[in-house]
């Protein structure tokens, strides 16, 4: 819990949030129990990876989560800000969508991406999204 309120609550982070207010302790683990028990959330902490694709339990790069409403699932993910510029948001991106298609398979996946988010939209594209929109960048996985 701590980890996910410390990379929500980055402030480079929350400039691309759409909804940026930082987050207190209570409210976060709040938010934490009805996302675990609810059944239209998934939420994933991404760890460290060897040369060989293996996972360094215990380093965490960044945190990942789906969203289910009916009709799509959304992806969202925060790299953590020691991270950031290695790669791992595609890694993430990519495991989200193999995680998004076994959770809900056929539901079309989408991103909100803000359109000066250059480093999401990066992930996001090279994981096999396409832009669709313009106010803020709208993906799907093709």
């Amino acid at each position: 819990a701590d980890y996910l309120r410390r990379l929500r609550n980055d402030p480079e982070a929350r400039k691309n949030f759409f909804y940026g207010s930082p987050v207190g302790k209570k409210a976060h683990i709040l938010w934490l129990r009805g996302a675990v028990r609810s059944a239209n959330r998934r939420v994933y902490v991404a760890e460290a990876q060897t040369l060989s694709g293996m996972p360094i339990p215990g380093v965490p790069v960044g945190t990942g989560r789906l969203d289910f409403n009916g009709a799509t699932v959304e992806l969202s993910l925060n790299v953590d800000p020691e991270y950031r510029g290695k790669g791992y948001g595609k890694d993430i991106v990519a495991a989200l969508t193999q995680a998004a298609r076994e959770w809900k398979p056929g539901i079309p996946l989408i991103a909100h991406v803000k359109a000066f988010n250059t480093a999401s939209l990066r992930a996001f594209l090279r994981a096999g999204f396409a832009v669709k929109g313009t106010r803020c960048l709208n993906l799907e996985a093709r």
